[in-house]
Formats: structure tokens, C-alpha cells, sequence
């Protein structure tokens, strides 16, 4: 009796594991494909005064208002961010020139890079912490604090709210499978809370 009980836990302890297993592959292999799907605008302020991370806002905004355009027509991330790279000096030149009309004398670098992110909500959509392909634009000597936001799949921007507009949402269902998609939009459904917690643990170590 004792022995039969003994192989019936081992049996539950070894389903126990391969379905965590599988179930942490799973999300994994969700999680890489929306890094891979989105590209990011990144940029970090020269210090944490007022003065510093108001400027960063300036430089924002001057970027989204000049670029988000050329954007618009892009049909995947790979091609948002051969467009991004093809126009780097133009990008650089815009944030320098919103600088110097603020009579600030910093200047701003521009780069496509892979930078690590932490969890971050924009208005519905939650994206897990993780690697993420981003426009990186640092002003002057860019120890102040980020700003981040989602270049492709495009987001409608306000100075008071960051929300993914229906044309968005399209496009993040063509570009991503359901469960993908759930996980980022649907992410305090009990369904797919455990499965978003799994992301955000494997995006702060692994990639």
C-alpha cells in the first residue's frame, strides 16, 4: 500500500514538473516573440533636474511629431527599424536642433540597440521586462531618467496618457498569435496573470 502510494506522488511530482516545464517553454518562446515584434523609443534624459528631464519631453516630442510619419506605412518591425537606421543622422539632427532652439548646447546621440526593459504599462497593453530592439536617443552625458515608449506597432501619444489605438491593436493581432496577444492586453485575466508573471520573471534573467 505504502509503495503504491509512494509511486503515485512521484508520478504526481514528475507530471508536476514537466508540465511547469513546458509551461515556463511555452511562455518563453511567447515572450522572445513580442520583443522581436516591437521596436521601442528610448530616451534618457542628461540629468534628473527639472530643467534636464523637461528637455528630454521637448526632444520626445519633436521625435514622434517628425518621425512617427515615415513610420505610419511600415508593415513589420524589420522594416520600422531599417527605416529607423536609414534616418538616424536626420533623427539626431532633429533632437540637437530642439536643443539648441531651447538654448540648451548638449548633444544628442541616436542609435538602434538592444536595451533591456523593465515591466512597463502603456494605458491597456503591459509589455514583461526583457530585451528589446529600441531608437536610443541619449542627450548629453545621459545620466537622468528614461522615457519610453512604443514606436512600432505605432501608440497614440498624449502629454497625460499613453493609450494603443484600434489600428494598433489590429496590427499587434496580425503580427502576434492569440496567446501572445492575451498576455500583453488581457494581462490581469486569471487566466493569464500566472502565464505574465512567468514572462516578467524569465524577461528579468533570460533572453
Amino acid at each position: 500500500m505504502q509503495s503504491k502510494l509512494t509511486r503515485i506522488l512521484f508520478s504526481f511530482i514528475f507530471m508536476s514538473i514537466v508540465f511547469m516545464v513546458f509551461t515556463i517553454g511555452y511562455v518563453m518562446n511567447m515572450k522572445t516573440n513580442i520583443e522581436d515584434s516591437v521596436l521601442r523609443l528610448h530616451i534618457i534624459g542628461a540629468s534628473d533636474s527639472a530643467y534636464d528631464q523637461e528637455l528630454k519631453l521637448c526632444v520626445r516630442n519633436r521625435i514622434l511629431s517628425d518621425f512617427s510619419s515615415v513610420l505610419s506605412g511600415c508593415s513589420s518591425v524589420t522594416e520600422s527599424k531599417n527605416v529607423v537606421m536609414q534616418n538616424l543622422e536626420q533623427i539626431k539632427s532633429a533632437a540637437d536642433d530642439e536643443l539648441r532652439q531651447r538654448d540648451c548646447y548638449y548633444s544628442a546621440t541616436a542609435s538602434v540597440e538592444e536595451c533591456q526593459f523593465p515591466t512597463k504599462k502603456y494605458g491597456s497593453l503591459l509589455l514583461p521586462a526583457g530585451k528589446y530592439y529600441a531608437l536610443n536617443i541619449k542627450i548629453g552625458p545621459a545620466l537622468g531618467q528614461n522615457w519610453w515608449c512604443v514606436m512600432y506597432p505605432p501608440l497614440c501619444i498624449t502629454d497625460t496618457s499613453v493609450e494603443i489605438s484600434e489600428e494598433s491593436r489590429e496590427r499587434l493581432k496580425n503580427i502576434l498569435s492569440y496567446e501572445e496577444y492575451r498576455l500583453i492586453c488581457e494581462s490581469e485575466m486569471p487566466d493569464i496573470r500566472i502565464k505574465f508573471k512567468i514572462a516578467e520573471i524569465i524577461g528579468q534573467y533570460f533572453r
